[in-house]
Order: C-alpha cells, then structure tokens, then sequence
C-alpha cells in the first residue's frame, strides 16, 4: 500500500473541501503537457517537465470535468487502500454507476481526467491503481530480475536466462524492480514472433544481450524496464530489429519519443526514451 500517495491525496482532498467550506474558488494545478513545457535532458537519458502549470477552477464551465476529476481520485483512494487494480475501461464502466451528471459519455473522457490525475499527483496510473489492458511484453537473456514475493514481502530473484523456451513476463508495475545485467545492450523487437524466434535460437547468449519483445506499440511498463546500467556506460543501448518497414520503424520511434514528451511529468520511470536515436533504429534493423 503506498501510504505516501494516500497522504497526498488526503491532504489535496482536505485542501478542496476547506475551500468549498469557506465558500471560496477550490483549483487544482496541472503541469502544463505541451512541447512548450517539455525539455529533453540528455545526462539524465530522459524527458523534463518545466515549471509551467494550469490551474482549473471550478465554475460553471468546469463544474462537470472538477467533479469527475475528484470521483477518479476517489476510485483510485479506494484502489490503494485495498491494494487493489482496475484497467482504464474498469474505470469507465464504474463510472456508468455515478450519478448521470458526471458520468463519461466516452471513455476517452474518463482516459483524459485520469491523465490528468496522474498529473495532479505527478505518478504514472499503476500507482494510482490503474493498468493497460494490453500486455506489458516478455524479456529473454543475460539479465537477473529482483522482484519481491506479494506474500512474505522476501525478494525473488529471476533469472531471465531460466525460462527454457519461454520467458518473463514484464508485470504492469515496474518502480518497485531492480536489475543487474553485464549484457553488451538491450534488443527490443515489434513483433513477438520475431522475438520467439531469436529465443529459439538462444540469440541473446551469442551476442551477450538482452531481448525484449515489444508486441507492437510498447505499453508503459516496457521502455520503463530497459535496465539503466546495460553496457556499463549508464544506460542501455536500444535497439529495434526487424520491423515491417522504414516507415513502421519511424512510426514506432515516433511514439516511443511522443510517449516520453506527455509524459515527462513522471520524470524518470520513462527513461529509456533517450536511450537510442532514428539513427540507432536505422544501424540496428537488419540484424
């Protein structure tokens, strides 16, 4: 349970309702997400947010946005205190139940308050108790994974070269890992056929890497677990092999940097965004 966020959301809950008591104007204050507030920090390996910010007031305009903004946090209080998780469509369909005032008429309203939840709170959704629907992809190679075990709270230690023929599954959360890895760098792949097929072949002990099947446009949770140390230069060298073509690879090299640009109020827990370049996807495609 992390009670840090469940302070924090106590305090700004407090702070509205203090507000509302008084009779005055409650806000809520958002990093502003546009390039204009975004700076790429090349020594961190990662997308800065300035110190730009928006503030919504509630009034008659904002009523509606302010009041479903708060009920999202509601959800995601309950979530936490009873170590729970919930995909954004759960969250749309429970808030089919709200009153009809508040409700989403589609769910990329209920996505859009939830960014801006995470925003407000600056963490990513899976703290706030929220998950993709898609799979976060699987890791094969030189890399030793510590994860804890969710009963007794002891640390697990998992060795991605012990999987056989298969491998391990990325989890929806990934701040509480840590990695350790003398791999020469990191090989992510789009499709998931490719990746079997570089397992097959034990790929990953010829060439002293890691592999990560990216299953398409990567969730989250993937560029996040690029190990940070690959390469002993202090981040990972990224790679993408064997896409559909040219254009695909920019598409995805697009996204992945577009990805880091929103949501560069979560500071590091993107950072293998600045871990490779249109040149490195070029260089590396035909391997």
């Amino acid at each position: 349970m992390n009670q840090a966020l469940l302070k924090q959301i106590a305090k700004e809950a407090k702070g509205i309702r203090d507000k509302i008591l008084k009779k005055q104007k409650p806000s809520m204050k958002f990093p502003l997400r546009n390039l204009s507030n975004v700076k790429f920090d090349p020594k961190a390996g990662y997308f800065q947010i300035g110190s730009k910010t928006k503030e919504r007031t509630l009034a008659v305009s904002t009523v509606k946005t302010f009041a479903q903004s708060l009920k999202m946090i509601a959800l995601s209080e309950k979530l936490i205190e009873t170590d729970d998780i919930a995909t954004k469509r759960e969250a749309y369909y429970v808030a089919k139940g709200w009153a009809e005032e508040v409700r989403f008429a589609e769910q990329t309203e209920s996505d859009a308050v939830l960014d801006d939840v995470e925003a407000f709170f600056s963490v990513n959704r899976e703290q706030l108790g929220f998950v993709p629907e898609e799979k976060g992809g699987e890791v094969a190679g030189n890399l030793v994974v510590f994860d804890e075990d969710r009963d007794s709270g002891e640390e697990l230690a998992i060795d991605c070269t012990k999987f056989g023929s298969g491998a391990y599954s990325i989890p929806i959360s990934v701040e509480h890992l840590r990695f350790e890895s003398d791999a020469k760098f990191v090989l992510a792949i789009e499709t998931a056929g490719m990746f079997q097929r570089l397992v097959k072949h034990n790929y990953w002990r010829r060439s002293d890497c890691i592999l990560v099947s990216m299953g398409g446009v990567p969730t989250r949770a993937n560029p996040a677990f690029y190990p940070p140390d690959v390469g002993g230069s202090g981040y990972p060298s990224v790679c993408l092999c064997r896409l559909r073509s040219i254009r695909n690879l920019q598409y995805l090299w697009d996204i992945k940097g577009r990805l880091g640009q929103c949501r560069a109020y979560q500071r590091g827990f993107l950072r293998a965004e600045g871990a490779f370049s249109r040149r490195d996807t070029i260089r590396y495609r035909r391997l």
